[in-house]
């Protein structure tokens, strides 16, 4: 596939998900060693022609939501417009869960975007995945949370995505790019060594550790039999005890546990994806939201209350081929049994999805 070719579809893959791209064709390529500052600013060679999204016109809630409970911290990918200069912006951002305190880590314009956020569990760092279209490579960075120091862990992958960060602390597994497929990786941010951690002859993607690190779930793409479709996976962190938790068909998009560990939440595969909830031997499947747009990347609140998801403001047409390029994203909290989606009042003009929700930090008293 020739460079031009290969960095368009990653471009378009970037903006349709919003959460990178389980990759199939991409050849294995050393990493450049380019660094990424924390804030950009707009290149001379950016067109003078700003790209203008539509407008985010968020869907009215019926029921009050007493968002004052919510406690721990967000922090989330967007997209939006600069309205000083109409320039197009990639971000990942930090708010209190309930929507207050909202501001930007990172803010990246032009050729690079910036997604897939995972907290530390001591809430010091985020991860995070930094996508080069000129080179169509991606990387995982670290950054302290006040924005001043930025790490960059060189993986040896062209396509990176799906961060999670191990309860411990020691480990972040994603997927990334081997040969012509992507597969499960773990890296230790300390000691930058790599693991191989799950391999098929199909491309897995997004995992998510377990509350208590024993095991990782993640998304197995049987292409040939269900187009974007994919199986669901528990695997031992060892590598042992693979298990399909059986009924699942999902899609592309962000896994996660129940703060219990008892179940795990998904997009589906069916219409434009709806957000799921199944038990570990595939029972107890429930259907949680069921909006016009589709919805993605649903995660647990930390007491396992309510789950935080994105879903597009577009009416999905399976007719055309389900939502449109330019989709926006909102962000939504949902009672973790169903209900009555709310809409989460973030202070943002960009769209909102890949969250990470950090349960509140309590300082021991001396």
């Amino acid at each position: 596939m020739n460079k031009f070719l290969l960095k368009n579809l990653t471009l378009v893959c970037i903006i349709f998900l919003g959460t990178g791209c389980i990759n199939q064709n991409y050849a294995n390529s050393a990493p450049i060693e380019s660094t990424l500052p924390v804030i950009h600013t707009p290149s001379s060679t950016t067109s003078s022609a700003p790209l203008l999204l539509p407008t985010l016109t968020p869907i009215p809630s019926k029921t009050p939501f007493p968002f004052d409970t919510l406690t721990g911290k967000i922090a989330f990918a967007g997209r939006g417009v600069d309205k000083s200069n109409g320039f197009i912006y990639h971000s990942i951002g930090i708010a209190d869960a309930n929507g207050q305190n909202m501001r930007y880590l990172v803010k990246a314009y032009g050729n690079e975007l910036v997604f897939s956020p995972t907290w530390s569990p001591d809430g010091s760092y985020l991860a995070y995945t930094s996508v080069e279209i000129d080179y169509a490579r991606e990387n995982i960075f670290i950054a302290n949370v006040d924005g001043n120091q930025t790490e960059r862990l060189k993986t040896g992958n062209q396509s990176v995505s799906g961060l999670s960060w191990s309860p411990d602390g020691n480990q972040i597994a994603y997927s990334g790019d081997i040969g012509t497929q992507s597969d499960i990786f773990i890296i230790n941010p300390f000691t930058k060594t790599i693991k191989q951690f799950a391999y098929s002859s199909f491309p897995e993607g997004f995992p998510s550790w377990s509350p208590d690190g024993k095991q990782i779930a993640y998304l197995q793409f049987d292409l040939p039999k269900h187009g974007n479709g994919a199986h669901l996976y528990v695997m031992d962190t060892s590598g042992q005890n693979k298990i399909q938790v059986e009924g699942v068909l999902a899609s592309q998009s962000r896994i996660s546990w129940s703060p219990d560990g008892k179940q795990i939440a998904f997009r589906s595969n069916d219409g434009c994806g709806d957000i799921y909830t199944v038990e570990l031997d595939g029972g107890n499947l429930h259907q949680i939201s069921n909006l016009p747009g589709g919805e993605k990347d649903p995660v647990w609140s930390p007491d396992g209350k309510y789950l935080i998801f994105a879903a597009s403001d577009f009416v999905c047409d399976l007719s055309t081929g389900g939502e449109p390029l330019y989709a926006h994203w909102q962000p939504y909290l949902i009672n973790s049994q169903g209900g009555e989606p709310i809409n989460l009042p973030l202070a943002s003009d960009s769209n909102i999805f890949n969250f990470s929700w950090l349960p509140e930090i309590i300082t021991p008293t001396p």
